[in-house]
């Protein structure tokens, strides 16, 4: 019973181990069937997820405050 007992608000078990894994298949793919160098797939793989993960979250930001200040919320 102690063993499926997790504090309660705490992540799903292996979310973050799931994220960082499916990056590293991007990477691996990459690397091995498209023959690029492992440096320029991270390079890759680290700019997708900064486009598409990152950056939103701080745009909306900018926006939901610029919408506010001309009332249009």
């Amino acid at each position: 019973m102690l063993s499926t007992w997790r504090p309660a608000g705490s992540a799903p078990a292996g979310d973050g181990r799931r994220r960082r894994r499916g990056s590293g298949g991007v990477r691996l793919v990459l690397a091995i069937a498209a023959e690029i160098p492992e440096a320029d797939a991270d390079a890759a793989v680290f700019t997708q997820r900064l486009f598409t993960s990152y950056l939103p979250p701080i745009w909306d930001w900018f926006t939901l405050v610029w919408m506010r200040r001309r009332n249009s919320l």
